[in-house]
């Protein structure tokens, strides 16, 4: 068995502390047909991505946390037009999962996390 990194510890960590707020601002994005990508970036530092959510210092999280989707991360480049594809094809179903966008200096990767705890 893999040891998980603390990157994910602390995601899940705070993921399990606001999951209410994760999960209402993913529904509003799919109910209000904003997109059908819903993702959440998660960085240390300020990104200029999405709306801020969650800030460090004043929610008590590991990371900040901002809303986007899929559409506003090919505009910006963070997704190249050559793997939306295969992004949508690796995109779990917003309803039941959260996508993370982690980015942390040099790294990036993309997290799901269930909405319900596996039992």
């Amino acid at each position: 068995m893999s040891e998980i990194s603390p990157v994910l510890l602390a995601l899940k960590e705070d993921f399990e502390a606001n999951r209410d707020l994760f999960i209402r601002i993913s529904d509003e994005i799919l109910s209000n047909r904003i997109s059908r990508y819903p993702v959440f970036a998660a960085s240390e530092d300020p990104l200029e991505l999405g709306r801020l959510i969650l800030h460090t210092e004043r929610s008590e999280t590991n990371y900040n946390y901002f809303v986007t989707f899929l559409e506003e991360l090919i505009q910006k480049q963070v997704i190249e037009k050559d793997k939306i594809q295969l992004f949508k094809e690796h995109y779990k179903n917003p309803e039941l999962s959260c996508c993370f966008l982690l980015v942390f200096s040099e790294d990036a990767g993309i997290v799901f996390i269930p909405f319900q705890e596996e039992v």
